[in-house]
């Protein structure tokens, strides 16, 4: 589903709202999905809360193109505010921050940061990735 947003010269703003239930029990699960990708990258959120989780988030993003000997350079930040789909708890925030680059077609390298602030759920974290891959 897309996201509603606003793109204007290589600048993207997004703001999305996604809930998963939980009845306090037992709450919906995804074991073999990406959740990297979309509940932090922190990955406080592999294994959901049994009271759901209410992911209000806002993404930006700028992608520059070609850069020198770059095939193309990119930046992300994404904020999300995390809070209990069945109950009141808050459930924390995160900052996501990256720098993605593509080198000849055939390489990519990835800088990426997180820092989860816990509220009544987990504890805080921050974690950070550099990435280099080649595409065969």
């Amino acid at each position: 589903m897309p996201e509603p947003g606003i793109k204007y010269d290589g600048l993207t703003l997004k703001f999305d709202y996604v809930v998963l239930e939980g009845n306090s029990t037992a709450s919906f699960q995804t074991p073999l999905a990406t959740l990297h990708k979309f509940q932090g990258w922190a990955d406080k959120f592999l294994t959901r809360p049994a009271d759901g989780i209410e992911d209000i988030y806002v993404t930006a993003k700028y992608d520059s193109g070609k850069i020198g000997f770059l095939d193309s350079l990119s930046a992300l930040a994404v904020y999300h505010d995390y809070s209990a789909e069945d109950s009141s708890r808050n459930l924390g925030n995160e900052i996501n921050a990256g720098v993605f680059a593509k080198l000849h077609k055939r390489f990519k390298v990835s800088l990426e940061y997180a820092d989860f602030d816990a509220e009544d759920f987990s504890t805080d974290a921050e974690k950070i990735w550099l990435t280099l891959g080649m595409k065969l």
